[in-house]
């Protein structure tokens, strides 16, 4: 019995014991039905007619000497186990070309627990409920889901389901998505083969689907708050071949610091978009990319559209951490010297760096020489001086001093 059938049926003979009588019965009733029409002689039509249904009715009697009986083979209530999976991701949400009312509603009359057709399906089958978006996870009723989620890992929950059943006898998976997945579901069903079937269910779609998206942003900031920022932007758009899309570098509150218009030369369409921003003031900010049809767009205030399918991918929030200076370096010097001298000119132009300097100054420069072969027992710190000299002692020893510039 395959996993997904509910009856087979054959027939079954009860008295075999009677197979050689039956048989003989049948037989013999043949050959006197045929001998009594053809000693008769002038054989019609209708003669041959109502010998052929008395043969008919001796061998359906020589049947019932064999008492046969029907046998009927049915799967065991809960044997079996089916998945009702749904999509719980945001893009249940969004309206299928053509249609007004979102996916999610079109499917919210078949999710209650009570309706008729998972009652049925109880009946035969271990029914198992489950929600995905970015992972699988098991509901006790799937008309409660909120259809929030950010992703939508399809591939990865059929793979937890494969192997969370593979153990067990497992009937199908009834699938209920927009077919809109996250991950690889093309890579993922051509590395094996399931032992179960997938009973996809789908909104139909009447009209073409035309969407376009932000599909990833990265800011890049410099050290120094002088240095501008750079903000990339990847744009795709899908069924707006030949239409113009314009793409905004906005504040939090809507205020609009550049944009560009791309124009959508292919279908798919895709292409890098880059601005180059100078915040005007340090520290934490907050920057949104919005791209928008050219007809639909508008300097100030949200964009309303009629041609894509959701505006719930044509915004990216991003965030720029320019710090607060001025950065502080610190210049430490045994001596002075004329390069201190160069570079502390040189950073007090620049408002973002402050210096701070520590240097040695003595009162006499002590003279020194390497000497291998008398320096084993003398102290470390008095290694290449003459020990008659006190006045050098003295000023390594205690007429040192450091400054801080």
């Amino acid at each position: 019995m395959g996993q997904g059938s509910l009856e087979l049926f054959d027939v079954v003979i009860d008295r075999q014991d009677w197979l050689l009588a039956a048989g003989m019965i049948v037989a013999g009733l043949t050959v006197l039905v045929t001998w009594s029409y053809w000693m008769r002689g002038r054989n019609s039509g209708l003669r041959a007619c109502a010998m052929g249904l008395k043969i008919t009715a001796a061998v359906l009697l020589g049947f019932c000497l064999l008492e046969p009986m029907r046998r009927v083979e049915r799967p065991r209530p809960g044997a079996n186990a089916i998945a009702i999976v749904v999509d719980n991701s945001r893009s249940m949400q969004m309206a299928s070309p053509g249609n007004r009312a979102p996916r999610h509603e079109q499917l919210q009359p078949l999710l209650p627990t009570d309706t008729s057709w998972q009652a049925r399906l109880a009946q035969d089958f271990d029914v198992r409920r489950y929600a995905f978006d970015d992972r699988l996870r098991a509901v006790e009723d799937l008309s409660l889901l909120d259809f929030e989620g950010n992703h939508s890992s399809l591939a990865g929950a059929i793979q937890t389901l494969a192997q969370r059943f593979s153990r067990r006898p497992m009937a199908g998976i009834l699938l209920l998505t927009d077919g809109l997945a996250t991950d690889d579901v093309a890579g993922l069903a051509g590395q094996q083969e399931w032992s179960f079937p997938i009973y996809p269910v789908v909104s139909a779609a009447d009209a073409p689907v035309r969407d376009v998206r932000i599909r990833d942003a990265a800011v890049q900031v410099s050290s120094f708050e002088l240095a501008p920022v750079g903000i990339d932007a990847w744009v795709e758009a899908v069924g707006l071949d030949g239409e113009q899309v314009v793409v905004r570098l906005m504040s939090e509150s809507g205020e609009t610091f550049d944009k560009q218009t791309v124009t959508c030369n292919t279908d798919p369409f895709e292409q890098r978009v880059r601005f180059t921003w100078r915040p005007t003031e340090p520290g934490f900010q907050v920057v949104q990319v919005r791209a928008a049809l050219k007809r639909e767009d508008r300097d100030t205030g949200p964009i309303t559209t009629r041609r894509e399918v959701t505006l719930a991918n044509n915004l990216r929030l991003l965030a720029v951490d320019r710090g607060r200076g001025p950065y502080r370096i610190l210049y430490v010097a045994g001596r002075p010297n004329w390069e201190f001298k160069f570079l502390r000119r040189a950073l007090e132009e620049d408002i973002e760096l402050q210096l701070s300097a520590l240097i040695r100054i003595a009162k006499e420069e002590p003279k020194f020489s390497f000497r291998d072969r008398g320096v084993r027992s003398a102290n470390p710190l008095r290694a290449g001086f003459d020990d008659e000299d006190d006045t050098t002692r003295r000023v390594v020893g205690t007429h040192q001093r450091f400054h801080l510039v």
